[in-house]
């Protein structure tokens, strides 16, 4: 068995779980909190940011791993996440259209692999919750899949015509909203 086959099962142990105790129950926190500190989940969260294509790309700290010995002791630096606090990020100007630029964030290694973590050890609960027509952001999801649902909703309802869908593009709406 793979590591990822492992890991796979022990994601599928949480959401059972999760659906027999409840998501906020102290069986489903125990079992997450032995998740973290479970070597093989380790190796996967650390294995998803070496192979993402910003692996290179350095946070405020100017860390990238170069060699395995690098890469093995983030996976040991991943055991101990108690006092844990993130950095900043660095902040990086990048070019769009029609010559405008937008401020990018961009987080440690460190910070990315703890992501990494974590998301494992959440995604099978949030998954189990989730919206099932929602498709943005959701593993295994597209926007194909969401035309497709919109097409099947459309054309299997009897007696219901003149269908309006608006497809929204807010301009610059999280750049002017009010955050707080």
């Amino acid at each position: 068995m793979s590591i990822e086959e492992r890991v796979f099962e022990k994601q599928r142990n949480l959401s059972r779980l999760a659906t027999k105790y409840g998501p906020k129950s102290l069986p489903v926190q125990n079992y997450q909190n032995s998740l973290t500190e479970s070597l093989d989940v380790r190796l996967v969260a650390v294995r998803n940011v070496k192979k993402n294509k910003g692996s290179k790309t350095k946070g405020v700290d100017l860390f990238t791993p170069k060699s395995d010995k690098e890469w093995a002791k983030l996976v040991e630096d991943l055991k101990d996440l108690q006092n844990y606090k993130s950095m900043p990020v660095r902040r990086v100007e990048i070019s769009k259209s029609k010559g405008k630029t937008r401020l990018l964030g961009i987080p440690t290694i460190f910070d990315r692999t703890v992501q990494s973590l974590f998301k494992l050890v959440t995604e099978p609960i949030t998954e189990i919750y989730a919206d099932r027509e929602s498709y943005g952001f959701r593993k295994n999801r597209n926007t194909h899949q969401a035309l497709a649902k919109l097409r099947s909703i459309l054309k299997s309802t009897p007696g219901v015509e003149n269908y309006v869908i608006l497809n929204l593009d807010i301009k610059g709406f999280f750049n002017n909203i009010n955050h707080e």
